[in-house]
């Protein structure tokens, strides 16, 4: 049923693609933006979109958005916009949302309310429960639960039939509320991290293992640098 009907969307409606991994691509994870309820008690946004970012590392970030939109009598936008996205084989990503308003007649645009759902938890999800079809609570800048949300359908394609998918997803499907600084940090050590072992790896296939022994103290004090930036950026708040 829907997710046959969604794939079809997605093939039917020319693809908006984006860009692949360096990683191994695990699957295709398709996103239909339904619609968006703007929160109570704003009534400056008149007319807005939905931007999508996946995001997989500070350097690896896949952006699509949807169209304008008018606000309806309900504070309803509606948009049935179709999206593709590369998934790695880590699912480490994160999926944010972010709901923009048209600030003035110059097309300047605004955030309203933003909200972020971890990859790892939608595939798992999806491979217990089938396709997710969900209004997902937004937030403001401060973390608090607005009201509005955003309704999405989605699906995941694995590129290969055999490809295991995490499988513990059968909890609650919820959004978050992104936090800028520490999610950037924790991505950034991750990808230092992949860096370093994948340097370890290279290393250990030329020097042997006195190289090998060099770098795993680098991914040590990679991670160790890491977590003192996230202490302190936390103690700052």
């Amino acid at each position: 049923g829907g997710q046959a009907e969604l794939r079809h969307q997605a093939s039917a409606t020319p693809p908006n693609q984006a860009v692949a991994y360096e990683m191994a691509k695990s699957g295709t994870m398709i996103i239909q933006v339904v619609q968006a309820t703007v929160p109570p008690g704003d009534t400056g946004t008149k007319r807005a979109c939905v931007k999508l970012e996946l995001r997989d590392g500070p350097e690896d970030r896949q952006k699509m958005k949807t169209k304008m939109q008018d606000v309806d009598k309900a504070m309803v936008l509606t948009f049935n916009e179709t999206f593709e996205f590369d998934v790695n084989e880590e699912y480490g990503g994160e999926l944010r949302l972010q709901l923009f308003k048209r600030k003035s007649i110059m097309g300047d645009k605004a955030a309203v309310a933003n909200a972020g759902v971890y990859v790892k938890n939608i595939v798992s999800y999806i491979n217990t429960n089938g396709s997710i079809d969900k209004e997902f609570k937004l937030f403001s800048k401060e973390g608090q639960a607005l009201g509005g949300n955003v309704r999405l359908k989605i699906d995941f394609a694995p590129s290969d039939p055999a490809t295991p998918l995490p499988g513990d997803g059968g909890g609650a499907m919820k959004s978050h509320a992104p936090t800028e600084d520490e999610a950037a940090t924790r991505l950034q050590a991750r990808f230092r991290g992949m860096k370093t072992r994948r340097e370890m790896n290279e290393k250990k296939s030329k020097g042997g293992v006195k190289g090998a022994v060099i770098a795993a103290a680098a991914v040590a004090v990679a991670g160790a640098g890491a977590m003192l930036v996230r202490k302190r950026g936390q103690k700052k708040r």
